[in-house]
Formats: structure tokens, sequence, C-alpha cells
């Protein structure tokens, strides 16, 4: 029974991880940091003033956190979006 019970856990978490790495909806956005470390955790990102952003190259980026955002500026063709 235990044994059982710990499968449908693990079901549980692995098809919430997968749900967050489809493409983001309107008003969402996904971490460039967290994308290339595949970290579907925090993947997706609402997008909200406090959000943390940065502009490169013409292109708006939006993190997860500002680790991610300092990561980024660190190293930012690691990163940038094809």
């Amino acid at each position: 029974m235990i044994r059982l019970l710990k499968l449908v856990f693990l079901l549980i978490i692995l098809s919430a991880c997968s749900a967050s790495s489809f493409p983001p909806s309107e008003g969402y956005s996904q971490c460039p940091v967290c994308r290339k470390d595949a970290d579907l955790g925090c993947l997706n990102v609402k997008v909200t003033e406090s959000t943390p952003r940065t502009t490169y190259k013409d292109h708006n980026y939006f993190f997860c956190s500002e680790e991610c955002k300092a990561d980024f500026l660190a190293d930012s063709e690691a990163f940038k979006s094809d």
C-alpha cells in the first residue's frame, strides 16, 4: 500500500512539472536562466510590475528572481533566446 502511495505521489509531482514546461499563456514569460538550466519549477514567470526584467539586444527578458537576472547579466550570450 505504501509503495502504491509513493508511486501516485511521484506521478503527481511529475505531471505538475511537465505542465509547467508548456508555452506560457498571456501575461507570462519564461525565465531564460531556468530554461537553460532545465529548472521546470520556476520556468514560467507571471509578469507583473515587480517582475525582475532587463532588455538585451532589443529583446525583453523576464526572470523568476533577482538571482536569475544577475546570472543572465553576467553572461547574457549564454542565455539569449534564438
